[in-house]
């Protein structure tokens, strides 16, 4: 949702395209109506429930994910494509070789909700 922001800031018209329900389905729920509230005032479109089946500018064919319809969107001339979080341990695999005392906790290990992550910093914190 970051770059859609960014990208209606920058005077872009943005139609944010996703398969889940809702949008920003790994926002916490309390930021929810503050972003989409803000986003709605910016001039975002949200099509939920929809996959994207081909992008051939100016032509975005997208599909209903429950029913399998097709529709298309004119005049698209850019996608970009968020598919969210992945972890990055190369800097914990470097430094568990050189010291003995070296933990990873959080998105590092697995992408996740903060409130899972900090949960899991602090029984790591009090385990030590």
């Amino acid at each position: 949702m970051g770059v859609a922001e960014f990208l209606l800031d920058k005077g872009q018209q943005v139609i944010y395209v996703s398969p889940h329900q809702y949008a920003g389905v790994e926002l916490e729920s309390t930021h929810q109506p503050l972003l989409y509230k803000r986003l709605f005032e910016k001039g975002m479109e949200f099509e939920c429930n929809t996959d994207i089946v081909d992008f051939r500018a100016p032509t975005l064919r997208t599909a209903n994910v429950d029913t399998g319809k097709e529709s298309a969107v004119e005049g698209i001339d850019g996608l970009v494509l968020a598919y969210g979080s992945r972890s990055h341990t190369d800097l914990y695999e470097q430094l568990k070789g050189m010291y003995s005392d070296v933990f990873i906790v959080g998105d590092a290990v697995s992408p996740r909700r903060i409130h899972q992550a900090i949960a899991e910093a602090y029984e790591l914190t009090i385990s030590i």
